[in-house]
């Protein structure tokens, strides 16, 4: 059993991420969470479904850093998160996010894939056929 089930946090956090996972964004809103001084502050927390683990709980959101915040807002194409709503995203652990002067590791937001998405169709080239050679001789 991993931390993460045994001890889930009212929010996502790295540990629930061991492979990165496509998900799309339901919406975002303002909480207030805790600093590292105990202190309440509001902060934007993003809630996702659809995601391609199933076992990801969607019921709990993940803290948006300034750093994820404009991940989406390029994603999206949008500044206003509610506007966001439906984007599809990759949300996975990245070991070298810093807290402060510690190497702590954390989520980090990125641009699904092409190969996420279906392939295009593309119509194949017409095949031309050749001329028919006559009968008899050629005049030449």
């Amino acid at each position: 059993m991993k931390k993460s089930e045994a001890l889930p946090g009212k929010y996502l956090a790295k540990g629930d991420f061991d492979k990165p996972t496509l998900v799309k964004i339901n919406r975002v809103e303002l909480e207030g969470v805790k600093n590292d001084r105990g202190e309440f502050e509001d902060k934007p927390v993003l809630y996702v479904d659809s995601p391609s683990n199933p076992q990801l709980d969607c019921t709990r959101g993940i803290i948006l850093n300034v750093g994820n915040w404009e991940a989406c807002e390029e994603i999206a194409g949008a500044d206003d998160s509610d506007a966001w709503v439906g984007t599809e995203i990759v949300i996975w652990t990245d070991e070298s996010v810093m807290f402060g002067a510690k190497r702590v590791g954390g989520i980090r937001i990125r641009k699904p894939s092409r190969t996420n998405k279906a392939a295009p169709v593309t119509k194949p080239a017409p095949v031309e056929e050749p001329m028919p050679m006559p009968d008899g001789d050629i005049p030449f």
